[in-house]
């Protein structure tokens, strides 16, 4: 098992999360492909006025992706931000008077 655990939920570190985002990346990348594909397919067969093949397992593949992708996209573009906003310089300095008095 990868990443940490905790109260029996299992953790993933930062690699792991950017490893998945390229992943689902390339994912992405090869059902677009398939996208193009198969219009190219349904342009071919407008041409000889046949009826047109659906692909209804492209457009569910690609609506069962779409959770999957939006959760580690999110989940490592928080860890990275995290790291940056408890760890990072503070790009401003705070007056103690001006945000007391907001």
């Amino acid at each position: 098992m990868h990443g940490r655990s905790f109260a029996g939920l299992q953790l993933t570190n930062v690699d792991e999360m950017r490893h998945n985002v390229e992943a689902l990346e390339r994912v992405s990348a090869a059902l677009d492909d398939a996208r193009l594909e198969c219009d190219a397919i349904n342009r071919e067969e407008l041409l000889f006025d046949w009826s047109l093949t659906q692909f209804p397992q492209l457009d569910a593949m690609m609506h069962a992706k779409d959770p999957y992708e939006k959760l580690w996209n999110t989940a490592y573009h928080f860890a990275v931000v995290s790291e940056q906003w408890l760890h990072g310089r503070c790009l401003c300095r705070l007056q103690y008077n001006t945000v007391r008095n907001l």
